[in-house]
């Protein structure tokens, strides 16, 4: 791009390739393993339309690039709508919230939004794996820190 101009999509591309490429040489030393293990569990089979997941927006960034799956929301330069979708997204996931109301609107909201497959979320975000399963979401695996569901089908 020229000084001052926006980068184009190509060099956005460009970008997010050279930096997959780097977590690809050198290993996911900033990345939870208990996430990745985790995320290596959610099937991503040839041929078929790769899962979408609900994960928080950090999380969102880097797992497509990790296993190959969709999420709703993730890096800011590949997700339509990602201000609007990224605060409805830490709304819906607030950890510590005293406003359940305004987070499960925010939960609905989201789930409506997208048909998922998965949920991949912090243990520490009880309330929406609490919501989720009341909904029939099926806790497949707990770590440490993660929690890894199936929607229902």
């Amino acid at each position: 791009a020229e000084h001052g101009s926006a980068p184009n999509d190509r060099q956005l591309l460009m970008t997010l390739c050279l930096d997959l490429n780097v977590i690809a040489l050198n290993g996911p030393v900033l990345i939870d393993a208990d996430f990745i293990a985790l995320a290596h569990k959610i099937p991503v089979e040839d041929g078929q339309p790769p899962p979408t997941v609900l994960t928080d927006v950090e999380t969102g960034s880097i797992l497509p690039g990790l296993i190959g799956s969709r999420v709703w929301v993730g890096h800011w330069s590949l997700s339509p709508h990602f201000e609007r979708k990224s605060a409805q997204l830490k709304l819906a996931t607030r950890i510590n919230s005293n406003d359940q109301t305004s987070s499960a609107i925010a939960l609905n909201a989201v789930l409506a939004d997208a048909h998922f497959d998965y949920a991949l979320l912090q243990r520490q975000s009880r309330p929406v794996l609490t919501e989720l399963s009341a909904r029939g979401w099926t806790l497949l695996e707990n770590s440490t820190r993660w929690s890894l569901l199936q929607a229902p089908r």
